[in-house]
C-alpha cells in the first residue's frame, strides 16, 4: 500500500475510532492523528533527502511509534511502510550493518518482519551476533557451545549434551530419558523420585494386597475391618492373582457377639445362624467340614476360636495338652526336644494366647502350658523351672 494512501486512511479513520472497537480500548482520534504524522513526516524527509540525518530521525520516529500504531486497524500496513522505508533507504545510502564489527562469518541483512533490524546469517560452523564464534559440530542439543565444546544444560551430559542425567540411575532396566526422568519398562512406573522400582499390576490388588512385582499381588494374612459398633472383623485369607478371593475365615466382634447370644457362627462364611445348626445351604463352606486342624467351622458355646490368633494358639496348645494328660511317650518323652520346643513356643505366644480356651469347659492356653511346665520340671529336673518362672 503506497505511504499516502495508508495516512489518508489513518486521517479519515480518526474520526470513526470509537466504533472500532469496545469502549474501554478503543483507540483514539488522537492516536491514528500521531501514526499519520510520524507516516508524513517519515516519508516526505525521503523524498527531500533519502539519505539525510532528515530521514534518519524520521524513520527512527517512526520505528518508536510502531509498537502502539499497530493496534490501529491499518497496523499492519503501518509497520509495513517502515520496512519499506528502510529499504529504499538500504537501496539508495547502501547496505545495512550488523553492529560494530559486521558478521566476521556470515552476511547480513534485514529481518522480514518488524522491527527489520538487521541480523547476522552466519556460515557453517560459526555462530553468535557477528558470527565470530566457532560452532560445534554436531550441535549442543541441551546446552550452549563456547570454544567448540559444549557447555551442558543442568541434568545433561555428553560431548553434544544429548544424554540425561538420573541421579539415581533407573532400576529395572528403565532409561534415563530427562533430567531425573526414567522411562520404565512394561511392568513398571517411574513415581516423583523414583527409579521405576513402582511395580504395575493391572486393575489393582483388592482386599489390602500390594502390588509386589510386575502383575503380582501379595495377599495380607489379616484384613481388619470396622463394624459400625465399632467391633472388629478380623478377615484371613486371601487369595488369587488380584487377592479377589476369600476370605477364607471370619473372625472378631460379629462372630463373639453370635456365639455370645446362643447362635452359631459359620466360620468360613461369616454368617451368624439362630436356633438349629446351619444347614448346608446357608453356610456350604463351613458345614464341609467339622474341623479345619483344631478349629472348629461353626461356633457353638464357646467363645474363643472367634478370636484371630485362636488357630495358631491351638495349633501349638493342643498337642501339649495332649501330653500332660495321656502318655509321656507321646512327643518324644517327657524330657524330648519336641516337648521343650513346644513349650518355648507356648512361652512366647502367652501374651497373645492369654485366656483361649481350646474348647467348650476345657482348660485356658496359660493353665495348659503351666501344668506342661510343671510335668516337664518334674521328671527333667529345675531347668525349665526357668522358663515357667518368665510367665509367672
Amino acid at each position: 500500500m503506497l505511504a499516502s494512501s495508508l495516512m489518508a486512511l489513518l486521517l479519515a479513520s480518526s474520526a470513526e475510532a470509537v466504533l472500532l472497537r469496545g469502549p474501554s480500548d478503543a483507540p483514539s482520534g488522537e492516536l491514528y492523528r500521531k501514526c499519520a504524522a510520524a507516516m508524513n513526516l517519515a516519508w516526505k524527509a525521503q523524498r527531500n533527502n533519502v539519505c539525510g540525518q532528515d530521514a534518519l530521525t524520521g524513520a527512527s520516529r517512526m520505528k518508536e511509534h510502531a509498537q502502539e500504531c499497530q493496534k490501529l486497524r491499518w497496523g499492519d500496513d503501518y509497520a509495513a511502510s517502515y520496512g519499506e522505508l528502510l529499504g529504499d533507504f538500504d537501496k539508495w545510502c547502501g547496505k545495512p550493518k550488523c553492529g560494530q564489527n559486521g558478521c566476521l562469518h556470515g552476511t547480513c541483512a534485514r529481518q522480514a518482519s518488524f522491527p527489520f533490524d538487521p541480523v547476522c546469517t552466519c556460515e557453517q560452523k560459526w555462530s553468535g551476533k557477528s558470527c565470530d564464534a566457532p560452532s560445534c559440530n554436531p550441535p549442543c542439543s541441551n546446552g550452549a557451545c563456547s570454544e567448540k565444546k559444549c557447555l551442558c544444560d543442568r541434568g545433561w551430559m555428553g560431548a553434544t549434551c544429548s544424554a540425561a542425567v538420573c541421579k539415581d540411575g533407573c532400576s529395572n532396566g528403565g532409561r534415563c530419558v530427562g533430567p531425573n526422568r526414567c522411562q520404565c519398562l512394561t511392568g513398571w512406573k517411574d513415581l516423583p523420585g523414583g527409579r521405576c522400582e513402582q511395580p504395575v499390576c493391572e486393575g489393582g490388588c483388592q482386599n489390602g494386597g500390594q502390588c509386589t512385582r510386575p502383575g503380582i499381588c501379595e495377599c495380607v494374612q489379616n484384613l481388619v475391618r470396622l463394624e459400625k459398633d465399632n467391633g472388629t472383623t478380623v478377615l484371613e485369607g486371601f487369595s488369587g492373582p488380584r487377592c479377589e478371593q476369600g476370605p477364607n475365615y471370619w473372625f472378631g466382634s460379629q462372630c463373639t457377639s453370635c456365639v455370645g447370644t446362643g447362635g452359631h457362627w459359620c466360620l468360613k462364611d461369616g454368617i451368624c445362624v439362630k436356633g438349629s445348626d446351619p444347614s448346608k445351604q446357608i453356610c456350604p463352606k463351613s458345614t464341609s467340614m467339622l474341623l479345619d486342624g483344631f478349629t472348629p467351622m461353626v461356633i457353638h458355646d464357646n467363645g474363643s476360636p472367634c478370636r484371630a490368633e485362636y488357630r495358631k494358639c491351638v495349633e501349638v496348645a493342643a498337642p501339649v495338652q495332649h501330653w500332660v494328660v495321656h502318655d509321656d511317650a507321646v512327643l518324644g518323652g517327657v524330657c524330648g526336644g519336641a516337648v521343650r520346643g513346644l513349650l518355648e513356643e507356648m512361652q512366647s505366644s502367652v501374651g497373645k494366647c492369654g485366656g483361649v480356651q481350646l474348647q467348650a469347659g476345657g482348660n485356658m492356653y496359660e493353665t495348659i502350658y503351666a501344668k506342661a511346665v510343671a510335668k516337664h520340671a518334674a521328671a527333667c529336673g529345675p531347668e525349665p523351672a526357668a522358663a515357667a518362672a518368665k510367665t509367672t
